[in-house]
């Protein structure tokens, strides 16, 4: 993976592609899935691309023109921080929507036509440097994805975080699927299974605040599509303690496809392990159906405990061996560890 990905920036190198200082955010794509990406590494904008295009958007379907994530509340967003132990207390968090919290300094903000690298600092209430985290987005292995290699390392001299679970990651969204938002059909799968996640819901209005409790509108842990409303998904991960000067990483991924199916191939194609996953309502539009046509979009994690959604037990396996997914040979990528 780490070989494919470095051909790739000698290919966009070569192209034309050099990475570029930005002043707040961008627009990325790989021809299948567009991203609008701030600064500091959440979704939702209103950037120029790499094309010089003026767009508004989260996460785009570019053959159907469709957003998940922009058109009602721009609500996307992640946290850091520490429970317990050194630092404990510690956090940061940015939202378009919900808002944002904690020390955050930004680093650098580098992007090409279809790379984006986001770099901040955290830091504690005396202006001590604590936590860095890098969000690295780039195509993926299959073209309905875009991964997201998310690292956090630890800047003091102590270990940080306390217990089993003390380093802490939230990421949270409103799902808005075009051409239906405010009416899709919501789903979380793996998060049972999965070893670090501490908490899942549907609440995708929550703050990204990885600190603060756990909430939800009316879902928790795995649940097969429900809707249609208005709802999204919030994904809380605990993470063993970081020892000085120590690096975690995990893998996050952003997609859409024409379909459930599709979907879910390409979850499995990559080997996330836990997801979330939205399309339209039928009930709403002639154009939606319970396949996901015309879009289906997706969220999903790698390295965070689990097993492949191919391997997931119920509820999610009832759901896509409804939609012939049984048997897709997943493409297992290795697991990130601390270094």
């Amino acid at each position: 993976m780490r070989k494919m990905r470095a051909v790739m920036v000698v290919l966009l190198a070569v192209a034309g592609f050099a990475p570029r200082q930005a002043s707040a955010q961008t627009v990325i794509d790989n021809g299948t899935v567009r991203l609008g990406i701030n600064a500091t590494g959440e979704l939702n904008t209103c950037a120029t691309d790499g094309a010089g295009v003026f767009r508004c958007m989260g996460i785009q379907n570019v053959a159907t023109g469709n957003d998940a994530t922009y058109p009602g509340c721009t609500c996307e967003g992640w946290g850091v921080g520490l429970s317990g132990g050194a630092y404990s207390g510690v956090s940061a968090w940015r939202n378009t929507a919900s808002g944002n919290g904690g020390t955050m300094v930004l680093n650098s903000f580098t992007f090409t036509a279809s790379t984006a690298i986001s770099v901040v600092t955290i830091q504690d209430g005396f202006g001590n440097d604590v936590l860095q985290v890098t969000h690295n987005y780039y195509p993926s292995t299959h073209a309905a994805l875009y991964a997201v290699d998310v690292s956090i390392k630890n800047m003091t001299g102590v270990t940080v975080g306390g217990g089993t679970d003390g380093l802490r990651y939230r990421r949270v969204m409103d799902w808005d699927i075009e051409p239906t938002p405010f009416n899709e059909y919501v789903m979380i799968g793996g998060g049972g299974a999965a070893a670090n996640v501490l908490f899942t819901s549907n609440n995708g209005f929550a703050s990204a605040d990885p600190l603060s409790g756990p909430t939800d509108l009316g879902y928790t842990g795995d649940f097969s599509f429900q809707g249609p409303d208005d709802h999204g998904a919030l994904f809380d991960f605990g993470f063993a303690p970081l020892t000085a000067g120590s690096t975690f990483a995990f893998t996050t991924f952003y997609g859409t496809s024409n379909s459930v199916t599709g979907m879910t191939n390409a979850l499995g194609f990559v080997g996330a392990e836990v997801f979330s996953m939205a399309h339209c309502s039928p009930g709403s539009s002639a154009s939606c159906n319970f396949a996901g046509n015309p879009n289906t979009f997706a969220f999903g994690f790698d390295g965070v405990g689990g097993t492949d959604v191919t391997a997931t037990p119920e509820p999610i396996t009832m759901t896509l061996l409804g939609t012939g997914l049984a048997g897709v040979a997943a493409a297992r990528r290795r697991r990130r560890v601390q270094k």
